[in-house]
């Protein structure tokens, strides 16, 4: 059913344009070569054999692309993960320092107030 929809120029449910344009373009030259078969047969063999080994090496390639990029999405996740991980611990260590500061805060609110009063530090008027 693809074949005869690309032989009449139709829409074929789930093919790009430029995988349509290179299906067109493979099965025109696969016509051509059918017409001259008788002279181009042993020829055709030959390039039929170098394009299946192109695909392999195509293929081959990709393939080793993909697993690099599996590495790179591995080493990734990893790296996320340690940064996760250190911004936790940095986040306790804002919220310690927080607490001390607010802890520092109340002491010198405390002396403050005892100075102006005079009780703790023994600055009391005396009159």
């Amino acid at each position: 059913e693809r074949v005869r929809a690309l032989k009449e120029g139709g829409p074929i449910p789930e093919a790009s344009n430029s995988r349509l344009r290179s299906l067109e373009s493979s099965l025109a030259w696969v016509e051509q070569l059918l017409m001259g078969r008788k002279s181009l047969s042993g020829s055709l063999l030959q390039q039929l054999n170098n394009l299946l080994a192109d695909t392999r090496a195509d293929m081959d390639k990709l393939w080793g692309h993909l697993q690099d990029t599996d590495s790179g999405l591995d080493s990734t996740e990893w790296k996320v993960t340690e940064q996760s991980s250190h911004l936790s611990a940095l986040n306790e260590e804002v919220d310690k320092l927080n607490q001390t500061v607010n802890y520092l805060r109340s002491q010198l609110g405390k002396m403050v107030n005892a100075s102006f009063s005079g009780k703790e530090f023994g600055f009391g008027c005396h009159n």
